[in-house]
């Protein structure tokens, strides 16, 4: 019986067929089901505060930075989320040492190379010095809250650069900063003496940038940080005990460095961890 071409083609096509079906059935093949795509993973937790790192020339090339960025590393925190700023004018310290680090634009204002000790401006008859620490200030402020909006963080985690976290700081400065971010009256938290280690509700940093500023020729940093001047009516509150170590033995205004002052200032240095935290409050 004679075929056409067309049967000839349609009988082997059934035939390699019934041939892969046998090879299936007897070597337990089965061809892979198309699967779906495993669901991601949630991201982790949003970190509720920017951390920002101020660190500044010393005397000698004396550094603490590395010491207190290692302690923030062994609580948790991720390296590549921290604002490290250079306060010193420059802006070259840091930036050799870690390339992270923003420096803040000077230009237009007093380095402090032409800051000595005993310099005062001449309008105001204010130390050179605690001007230019408040500029300074003030613009690693700037960079640091502008951080934290750009990731979305309520709150900026402030950390001088000779203080070292205690161990497990980080879990209780988290569990105080959810509490207050539930009362917005909240905005300022110390966890060190003086101006340390503090945390500052992002949306009142600004406040307390002008506020530096304004007082500039007055009044030092710390003083205003501390005081009503900036914050109005909102509420404060601290940590009962000291969450950060003060490990600064050279201050970077050489004048603290000198015998005579530390022996009159003993409470400036020396602060440990675990230690009752008295910080002064409601100054006018």
């Amino acid at each position: 019986m004679k075929m056409d071409c067309k049967t000839v083609c349609a009988l082997y096509a059934v035939c390699a067929v019934t041939l892969i079906e046998v090879y299936v059935c007897r070597s337990g093949f089965s061809p892979a089901k198309p699967t779906r795509p495993a669901p991601e993973s949630p991201a982790p937790p949003r970190s509720p505060f920017e951390v920002c790192v101020l660190t500044s020339a010393r005397p000698g090339n004396a550094s603490y930075l590395g010491e207190s960025l290692d302690a923030l590393e062994r609580e948790g925190v991720i390296m590549l989320d921290v604002t490290v700023v250079d306060t010193d004018g420059a802006g070259k310290f840091a930036l050799q040492r870690f390339p992270g680090a923003k420096a803040p634009d000077v230009r237009g204002l007093r380095t402090i190379a032409d800051c000595v000790d005993d310099g005062k401006d001449v309008a105001t008859g204010v130390p050179c010095r605690v001007m230019q620490s408040n500029y300074d200030v003030s613009m690693a402020l700037a960079l640091c809250s502008s951080a934290a909006a750009v990731r979305g963080r309520d709150w900026v985690l402030v950390v001088e650069d000779d203080a070292v976290a205690c161990p497990g700081s980080l879990k209780v400065v988290r569990a105080m900063l959810d509490g207050a971010s539930v009362d917005p009256r909240v905005c300022l938290i110390f966890f060190a003496k003086f101006s340390r280690s503090y945390a500052i509700r992002a949306t009142h940093a600004l406040d307390l940038l002008a506020s530096v500023r304004m007082a500039a020729a007055a009044k030092p940093y710390d003083w205003v940080l501390g005081s009503r001047v900036w914050s109005g009516q909102a509420l404060r509150t601290d940590s009962s005990t000291s969450l950060f170590e003060h490990v600064g033995e050279v201050s970077t205004a050489s004048y603290r460095n000198e015998q005579g002052f530390q022996e009159a200032h003993e409470e400036l240095r020396g602060e440990r961890c675990g230690q009752q935290l008295v910080v002064e409050r409601d100054i006018t």
